[in-house]
């Protein structure tokens, strides 16, 4: 938590001087991708009750050609009472704008390949479309896709579908509501009756034109996605979010 809170403060106090785009804080994904050359770096960390515990999250990532964004995730998990955390997990993967109307990106596809913990001893890859369109006076975004793994431990099956839906509304030239209904890997085997869905309600405030701030809270809407422990007390009741994201 300590060495958590250091490294927000002094990523921080270094970027507020300089002079802002987010995809925070949805984990929906959303169709536009980076210009060529753009390069930017997501700080994210999340606060679990009743639990407390603290995830960091990092997220790099660059547009390398017309309508391509190639990115690299990285959690940093566990965080809790003063315990070291996890690093034992990274997530790369790629956006491919497919469709414009006009200059607004509407269709685009997402393929991501992660490493899972090595208890699992698997690797997950997952392939989605996500869509994203200007409606009146908000934007809203989608997405629906497929998730796979493979490795050597057969008692974890990870084979599912993973889908979200969000929307945004700028209040002003700075600030913007965001809110979702997403959901985790869902099992084939179990589509309709263990959904991880989660809602976000949210801010994203502009500091300045490189510099995005976003708060966030996400509750759980079903009891899989409370994670429950063995004697059946919900262990996510709510994640408390704050992230940073800044753009070179």
């Amino acid at each position: 938590m300590k060495k958590t809170t250091v490294l927000v403060t002094v990523l921080s106090l270094a970027i507020l001087s300089a002079p802002a785009f987010a995809g925070r804080p949805f984990l929906t994904e959303d169709a536009p991708v980076s210009d060529v050359g753009v390069i930017g770096v997501e700080l994210g960390v999340d606060h679990k009750t009743p639990i407390s515990e603290v995830d960091s999250n990092f997220v790099f990532y660059g547009g390398i050609l017309s309508s391509l964004e190639l990115y690299l995730e990285v959690p940093y998990t566990g965080l809790r009472g003063g315990a070291p955390g996890k690093l034992e997990v990274f997530n790369i993967g790629s956006k491919y704008n497919l469709f414009k109307l006009g200059e607004e990106q509407i269709l685009t596809l997402v393929f991501n390949i992660a490493n899972l913990p090595k208890k699992w001893s698997s690797l997950s890859y997952s392939a989605a479309a996500a869509a994203s369109k200007n409606i009146g006076f908000f934007t809203a975004h989608s997405n629906f896709g497929f998730s796979f793994s493979s490795g050597e431990n057969n008692d974890y099956i990870f084979d599912g579908y993973i889908w979200g839906a969000a929307v945004e509304k700028s209040l002003s030239e700075t600030l913007t509501l965001c809110a979702e209904v997403h959901s985790g890997t869902t099992l084939f085997d179990k589509a309709f009756d263990d959904n991880h869905v989660t809602g976000m309600g949210g801010v994203r405030w502009s500091l300045n034109q490189k510099l995005c701030l976003d708060l966030s809270a996400r509750l759980p809407l079903t009891a899989a996605a409370e994670n429950r422990a063995d004697d059946g007390a919900p262990t996510e009741k709510a994640h408390y979010v704050v992230g940073l994201t800044y753009e070179f």
